[in-house]
């Protein structure tokens, strides 16, 4: 199954969103001072390897990927 994601950060809010590409669900999280789904998103990125699904974005080796890599980088500490 493929995703197609792409994650916007601001100074306080940080969002993420995946359409899985046969349109049929759509996740969305968000990390800000008024919702912290960073669990969620987790579970659903750990969901996604444990699957073996990829992930499709733009721009994404030049910036989405590498923030997802020290979001998880971060968790495993």
């Amino acid at each position: 199954m493929d995703w197609v994601y792409d994650i916007e950060t601001y100074p306080n809010c940080f969002t993420f969103t995946a359409v899985c590409a046969d349109n049929s669900r759509t996740h969305v999280y968000e990390c800000s001072e008024h919702r912290n789904q960073v669990a969620d998103l987790f579970e659903f990125l750990d969901t996604l390897h444990k699957k073996k699904d990829r992930m499709v974005g733009f721009n994404n080796k030049g910036f989405d990927y590498p923030v997802l890599h020290a979001l998880l980088e971060v968790r495993k500490k």
